[in-house]
């Protein structure tokens, strides 16, 4: 299982995966200093929304009696679907099929001769990229999406039972623009 450290002194967040052995938990051992290299968060029109990631490492291990206690797990929570979603680019509100975000860390360890092995690890460089379709009714749409190399992107998804997602990207720039026929739609 994974969870979030409760030390406030961290400065980047890092996550600790729990290894339970024999389903015992005093047959546990914790790993500590997880950091998160990739996540994708995905879409789909009219389907549950997905995650993927990507762990890096740890910086050792901790004793049992210092771990910590697993948070509920995911499949106790009622899944997003991606239906009845606010998606806005500068400020304008959209229709737009399979949404897809992918965040990417890249990550350095620390390396102390006085210590045998990684001492910390750290985030170095953070990109986020996107996708989306928006179905075109006619040439002017086309032109101001090509037309615009900034804007502003929002996302919002909320369970029948009130978890929220929310993604806002407050800078993005059009990397490319893809024509194609979708079901006779052109997107």
């Amino acid at each position: 299982g994974m969870y979030y450290f409760s030390d406030a002194n961290e400065v980047i967040k890092s996550l600790g995966a729990k290894y339970v052995i024999g389903g015992v938990e005093a047959n546990s051992v914790d790993i500590r200093g997880v950091l998160v290299s990739s996540l994708k968060l995905s879409f789909p029109t009219q389907g549950l929304v997905t995650s993927e990631f990507s762990l890096s490492g740890s910086t050792g291990f901790i004793p049992v009696d210092q771990g910590s206690d697993l948070a509920d797990f995911c499949s106790s929570m009622t899944p997003h679907v991606a239906r009845n979603m606010t998606v806005t680019i500068d400020g304008v509100s959209v229709c737009a099929t399979d949404l897809e975000f992918t965040i990417t860390n890249e990550i350095a360890d620390y390396i102390c001769v006085t210590q045998s092995g990684v001492g910390e690890k750290t985030i170095t460089k953070r990109t986020i990229e996107g996708s989306f379709k928006v179905a075109f009714e006619n040439l002017d749409q086309i032109n101001a999406y090509n037309a615009w190399s900034e804007a502003t992107v929002f996302a919002y998804s909320k369970t029948l039972d009130g978890y929220e997602v929310a993604i806002e990207l407050p800078k993005v720039q059009r990397t490319s623009l893809d024509l194609a026929d979708d079901s006779g739609i052109f997107a």
